[in-house]
């Protein structure tokens, strides 16, 4: 009953190998990532949920020192320990078709231009239907569905940090309402049963969970298609499961208070046996709302792009995997060499405890290209996580 379905966690490893399992749809599905879930009468599951990253900086490069921190993308790190990210919360379900989930916690900043971190948050909480009606609802606070790398947990990351694209130009989460859904035919050797995958979302563009005091809406959409199987949203596989290929594309426009801002963007995604690629590029144009007349062109709108390929190789299936990413970002298109961001990275996954433990050992060298000349601020961070 399951090596007819490919889209299904049927593996040799999952089915096979306990002959005293029964390998049937309920059986095969892709297990709960907490090891710990606690099972109550009506078909209701309580599900914990709690992550840490703890990082050290072994070294911090700053060339010059004036210019420490570059624009976008560097923390600003020294030599040190630090927490990375903080997350508490609780899901509860029932029948895996309607769940609540609330997460709150502590994140330390992505570069030096945002504020420091001053005390816990709400992460996400949202309300979620499915099963129950053909497609499925969530509200609440929520990721917008934007982009690829956007849409996956940092950890689930293969490298410690998302690349700037997706850091900078992705909305993130935002109190939203999302419709979502997947289609796909039965018994095709080329599309799995999931092939197609499509999200829409309306949202407070920008906002906090309390609302926005200066109504932006934002409406996005997303589809993704899988070819082959379903894909599975870890940038480090940890298996060797053949050859697949997903396609992505988003858009997504926000009616501003200042200003309106047109985002698209187009992702790729391959797998073959121990090796995996993924690149992005995500554009995004800004128009003032105001009376721009007799300003330059160069002050009344903005266009910004960013773009990152990323390769992934798993040296030992489900222990060791090697990850190397390149990436830009350009804030404003019609600036040439006017911090321009180039940032090239790799690094090492050492996973432990079917992935709920993961060190990583990640070296960052971050070029800007300003004035003529170019700047250099490199990082050697060694982060551990550790999650249910």
């Amino acid at each position: 009953s399951c090596s007819k379905d490919k889209s299904k966690d049927c593996t040799k490893s999952s089915c096979s190998k306990d002959k005293s399992k029964d390998c049937t749809k309920s059986s095969c599905s892709k297990p709960s990532r907490s090891p710990v879930q606690l099972v109550l009468p009506q078909h209701i599951t309580i599900t914990p949920v709690a992550a840490l990253q703890a990082r050290a900086v072994i070294f911090d490069q700053d060339d010059p020192e004036a210019n420490d921190p570059i624009v976008h993308g560097d923390p600003g790190l020294r030599e040190g320990i630090s927490l990375r990210r903080i997350r508490v919360g609780v899901e509860a379900s029932w029948r895996n078709s309607i769940t609540l989930r609330v997460v709150g916690g502590w994140d330390n900043r992505y570069d030096a231009l945002q504020a420091s971190p001053q005390g816990p948050n709400l992460v996400e909480a949202l309300f979620r239907v499915k099963e129950v009606l053909p497609l499925e609802l969530e509200m609440g606070l929520g990721r917008v569905p934007f982009g690829r790398q956007a849409q996956i947990s940092s950890a689930l990351l293969a490298l410690v940090e998302r690349s700037m694209a997706s850091e900078l130009i992705a909305p993130t989460r935002e109190p939203i309402f999302t419709m979502r859904g997947a289609i796909g035919p039965r018994n095709n050797r080329v599309l799995p049963e999931q092939a197609l995958h499509w999200a829409v979302a309306i949202s407070n563009g920008d906002a906090p969970w309390s609302g926005d005091p200066n109504p932006s809406p934002r409406i996005t959409g997303r589809l993704r298609l899988d070819l082959l199987r379903s894909w599975d949203p870890r940038e480090a596989q940890l298996d060797v499961a053949g050859f697949a290929v997903s396609l992505g594309g988003s858009i997504s426009h926000n009616w501003g208070l200042e200003a309106r801002t047109l985002s698209g963007g187009a992702d790729l995604a391959v797998q073959l046996k121990r090796v995996s690629l993924q690149a992005e590029l995500l554009l995004s144009q800004a128009t003032p709302t105001f009376d721009t007349e007799g300003l330059p062109s160069l002050l009344s709108e903005r266009s910004s792009l960013g773009w990152y390929g990323q390769l992934g190789v798993a040296i030992l299936p489900g222990r060791l995997v090697l990850a190397v990413r390149a990436g830009g970002y350009d804030d404003n298109n019609q600036l040439a060499d006017a911090g321009d961001r180039i940032d090239i990275g790799g690094g090492l996954n050492l996973f432990l405890a079917k992935g709920h433990l993961k060190a990583q050992l990640h070296y960052i060298h971050r070029m800007e290209l300003s004035e003529g000349h170019q700047t250099d601020n490199d990082s050697l961070v060694f982060q551990v996580q550790a999650m249910l």
